[in-house]
């Protein structure tokens, strides 16, 4: 869609809210709010994801920090899942964002999905050292299991990370495992 191009039907304009989200696309994003797109509107065929959520799991920052000017974000915007935003930047591997939500917004680092799944297990997932590591100088327990008592060296070794392995073993309180 081009600029001044987005039609007044409510669809559509929450339709390109959410293409922005995903392609990172803040003129577009901005003209689509501006226009009347719904900004709490879930994605019920996405499992209830916010447009926020979106451009986390995509990595762009600037959509985030736009998003979270207008609504503000904690981690009890949730999809039907129970995941949030930070453990969707932190799956993909998006450092920056990761940073804002944890130093700016304050989303607690400990936070679990529904299935108890957390923040570092998600990262842990994605083999995403550089996020692991920021995670857990910020207070990210290692040893935390989700209700299949998995643990984020589980998750690690599962997905064959071995660097990712390697530092979690080393902070884990059960390292021999």
């Amino acid at each position: 869609m081009r600029k001044n191009q987005l039609r007044k039907n409510q669809h559509e304009l929450d339709e390109a809210l959410f293409e922005a989200a995903f392609d990172g696309n803040l003129p577009l994003l901005q003209e689509a709010i501006q226009n009347g797109a719904n900004i709490d509107a879930q994605r019920e065929d996405l499992d209830g994801r916010y447009p926020v959520m979106h451009a986390a799991a995509y990595g762009h920052l600037d959509i985030v920090q736009y998003l979270v000017e207008i609504v503000p974000v904690n981690e009890n915007v949730q999809d039907k899942n129970g995941t949030n935003a930070l453990m969707l930047a932190a799956e993909g591997g998006y450092l920056n964002v990761v940073q804002y939500l944890v130093d700016e917004i304050e989303v607690d680092v400990n936070m679990q999905d529904n299935s108890g799944k957390t923040i570092l297990m998600y990262a842990a997932e994605g083999g995403n050292l550089e996020v692991i590591k920021y995670l857990i100088s910020s207070g990210s327990n290692v040893d935390t299991q989700d209700e299949n008592g998995d643990t984020a060296l589980s998750y690690a070794a599962r997905h064959g990370f071995t660097e990712v392995e390697k530092y979690l073993k080393s902070h884990s309180a059960e390292s021999d495992t």
